[in-house]
């Protein structure tokens, strides 16, 4: 895997830490880094993921992007790391996903409030390459 994808994933993973320790909310955003520059959409609407999916893809070649991050915050099982079921518990966590045209590098940090509304943090989950939910929008995928 390209090393710099993984160091690029983790820096946008510590902003929205960071942004999560400040406002309390999780940040939800795309970055484009392009040879002309870096892009950030700030906030970014994940809700339609297919539709997410092909502006990403829409935006990355028309800004030339050589990389594609998107933070956003998700529910996952405890127990296996994939969407939470009625019977599982489950985490809250912030998830941090970056593409190139040739691989791909997901990381989730787990998080939660306390009773005195603080932000308490868990688990740093590392995800295989080729895995998450919005792949595809740089690199194909079959």
């Amino acid at each position: 895997m390209d090393r710099k994808l993984d160091l690029e994933v983790e820096k946008i993973l510590e902003i929205g830490i960071e942004y999560l320790e400040k406002t309390g909310v999780p940040s939800s955003s795309a970055f484009f880094i392009a040879p002309k520059g870096r892009y950030m959409i700030d906030p970014f609407d994940f809700s339609d993921k297919p539709k997410a999916k092909k502006l990403l893809k829409k935006i990355a070649k028309k800004q030339k992007a050589t990389m594609v991050i998107t933070i956003d915050s998700a529910l996952i099982c405890k127990i296996s790391g994939s969407l939470p079921g009625p019977v599982y518990p489950y985490s809250e966590v912030i998830f941090a996903y970056g593409e190139t045209k040739t691989d791909s590098f997901g990381i989730c940090q787990e998080f939660e409030c306390n009773k005195n509304g603080q932000i308490v943090f868990g688990n740093r989950i590392f995800f295989p390459v080729g895995t998450g939910t919005m792949t595809g929008f740089l690199r194909r995928t079959n």
